[in-house]
């Protein structure tokens, strides 16, 4: 496959053209059109090995931080991953509260230290320290699944924006990282 985009357009046109044509001034005409379609076949070339190196990239953090290093610290290769820090979800499981019923009211998970009545009989409950878990009973976790390290050297230096473009198009989806200068 290669082969086919080894492609000599100078040479395909002095082979092309018949020797009772073969002046200095045909070959510079002949020459100057064929620059744009040399140009084409480069990009195309280019566009071509980018592609390539994209698919060959996944969400691992070995290809992840490969590609980082590649990209803003080619020279000494510094930009690391490591696991973040995230704690596990809580889930609360209450069958009286996923009934066709329930009013909407929230699961808390600590106990009210006071409670309030209203005129209508409402009760209200306080706790300052209470986690509240909605009615789909689960509270996402807290936290980043990964921590790209960044030299502070290169703080200003490189395009943050980039950087998290290129790596939300390889992560996993469910994946949260943040970006830390060390």
């Amino acid at each position: 496959m290669n082969n086919i985009l080894n492609i000599s357009f100078a040479k395909l046109v002095v082979d092309k053209l018949p020797t009772f044509l073969r002046f200095q001034r045909v070959f510079a005409i002949l020459g100057a059109s064929i620059v744009p379609l040399q140009t084409l076949l480069d990009d195309f070339k280019k566009y071509r090995a980018d592609n390539i190196y994209k698919i060959t990239m996944n969400g691992q953090v070995c290809h992840l931080r490969g590609m980082l290093n590649d990209n803003f610290d080619s020279q000494l290769g510094r930009i690391e991953i490591v696991d973040g820090e995230t704690s596990d979800w809580l889930t609360l499981w209450k069958e009286e509260t996923f009934n066709e019923n329930d009013n909407g009211q929230a699961i808390w998970v600590q106990k009210a230290t006071s409670v309030t009545t209203d005129a209508f009989g409402n009760k209200t409950y306080h706790n300052n320290n209470a986690v509240m878990v909605y009615k789909q009973g689960s509270v996402g976790s807290i936290g980043y699944d990964f921590v790209i390290k960044i030299p502070l050297e290169l703080q200003g230096k490189i395009d943050e924006d980039r950087l998290k473009s290129l790596v939300n198009f390889y992560r996993l989806a469910s994946k949260r990282y943040t970006l830390n200068y060390i």
